[in-house]
């Protein structure tokens, strides 16, 4: 049997769930399928805007200086912006009804930082599994999620990435989610 390697950004230790509910009415797309887990994506089908928050955390992310970067095509740096935590987006966005274009400009500047992720953490992984690709007979079903065993998983993981790739589409519905590594 095939071994795929995943990827996350943190720890590998299982933590509790921020999210997590069994109200199929309050259920999202992203919404935990377990109380704890982690999050992660099989090797090569990361989806970066699912990595991060809109502020910098240092448990995955890494200060950069915007001046020693490369640029992209149109001249921005190749790293993400992002608040410098919590609190400063919570108030930039509380306030902003109430401020002029030069104070959004200045609070930004002074409150934003460039960042890039951390290299992730990989490791192999051959128990339960859950996932968003459509099987049969799962062995729990949680909104999108699908909980089934390896061997499963990786054969409709192998025919979606095919599709995916064809398609070049959205790998979004790729991550997995492990109860414990």
């Amino acid at each position: 049997m095939k071994t795929i390697k995943f990827s996350r950004y943190g720890g590998l230790s299982s933590v509790k769930q921020e999210g997590y509910t069994n109200d199929e009415s309050k259920m999202t797309f992203h919404t935990p399928p377990a109380r704890k887990g982690i999050y992660c994506f099989p090797d090569g089908g990361q989806e970066r805007f699912l990595l991060g928050k809109g502020y910098f955390d240092n448990r995955r992310m890494v200060k950069v200086d915007p001046e020693r970067l490369k640029k992209d095509k149109y001249g921005y740096p190749n790293a993400m912006q992002l608040w410098k935590n919590e609190k400063v987006e919570k108030f930039f966005h509380d306030s902003i009804d109430n401020m002029t274009d030069e104070e959004v400009e200045q609070y930004r500047k002074e409150n934003m930082i460039y960042a890039k992720h951390m290299r992730p953490k990989k490791f192999e992984y051959k128990g339960n599994i859950w996932h968003h690709l459509k099987v049969k007979d799962p062995i729990a079903v949680h909104g999108s999620w699908y909980l089934t065993d390896y061997k499963t998983w990786l054969k409709a993981y192998g025919k979606e990435l095919v599709a995916v790739k064809r398609e070049n589409s959205s790998k979004d519905h790729l991550e997995v989610f492990i109860e414990r590594v």
